[in-house]
């Protein structure tokens, strides 16, 4: 079996849900077969056969989980998920760089702001790795485009930042921001900082820099009213999305219309990653405003 794939070929670099049961996932990110824990895989896996081909299976104890590797993995390597070119790596906490169930949110993104057709300022809130980001400067508008990437981990933006120059964007327009979400959201309502279209993708639980216990659960509500307090006079959008299971749709239906009153459109569906070996697994929900 080859380990990291060639760069050179782009083929090798895709990603693809290959199984999914019993409570994990099979994942091929550009070659590197990888199986890890998914709650959201009921049922039984459909092609066991493919799961002994992993080069790494990551596993959660009591102090968080560890990955065991089978085969060599020289990192970082990378994957192309709708022509967006990532720098993947196994992190200690079981994410590899990319969330790939947002492949329709960053086409989504794209659209709205191709069809928006002005000069845009945007933020991407608890950023990650850049996958909204790079979505939102690959938009086709002649307009400019200015944004914040915000991300309390450093290491997150440092990828995000290379992410970009992966992409051909080393000068793009972005503000690069490490800080706590919550705190630098609240500045810039003080600081008069407005945006025409802010995404968020808060985690279900964590903890700020000052040992304050995040629960999205609770703090939603917080959450969005802060972001109401940062839509600028003339908003274009406002993209949520939530991996807690003990959040549901209407629940958060109910908080945005609360929140934001009447809109011109508030969409919710469900997140999800098409299987290769049968039906697709469920990885959550997103809420899309139109102002």
């Amino acid at each position: 079996m080859t380990t990291t794939p060639n760069s050179s070929t782009p083929d090798r670099e895709r990603y693809r849900l290959l199984d999914h049961g019993d409570g994990r996932r099979l994942e091929s990110f550009g070659g590197i077969i990888l199986d890890r824990p998914a709650p959201q895989a009921v049922g039984p896996q459909l092609t066991p056969d493919l799961w002994p081909e992993a080069f790494a299976r990551f596993t959660r104890d009591e102090t968080g989980g560890s990955w065991k590797r089978f085969h060599h993995i020289e990192e970082p390597w990378l994957v192309t998920v709708d022509d967006i070119r990532f720098e993947l790596a196994l992190s200690p906490q079981g994410q590899v760089g990319i969330f790939p169930e947002q492949l329709a949110n960053w086409r989504w993104l794209r659209d709205v702001i191709a069809m928006a057709d002005r000069e845009l300022t945007l933020i991407n809130a608890f950023g990650y790795t850049g996958g909204s980001t790079l979505a939102m400067l690959a938009a086709l508008t002649p307009h400019p485009l200015s944004l914040c990437h915000l991300d309390g981990a450093k290491s997150a933006v440092a990828t995000a930042r290379r992410n970009t120059a992966l992409n051909g964007r080393p000068d793009a327009p972005v503000r690069w921001i490490v800080d706590d979400v919550m705190t630098f959201l609240r500045r810039e309502v003080k600081r008069n900082r407005r945006y025409d279209g802010i995404v968020l993708d808060p985690p279900a639980f964590g903890r700020g820099p000052d040992g304050k216990r995040w629960k999205l659960a609770d703090d939603l509500p917080d959450l969005l009213k802060t972001a109401q307090e940062l839509l600028s006079e003339r908003p274009l959008f406002l993209l949520f999305s939530c991996h807690d299971s003990a959040l549901k749709a209407a629940d958060i239906r109910s908080e945005l219309k609360r929140t934001f009153g009447a809109v011109r459109s508030l969409e919710s569906l469900s997140l999800h990653i098409p299987g290769e070996s049968g039906a697709a697994l469920p990885a959550g929900l997103t809420m899309r405003i139109l102002f």
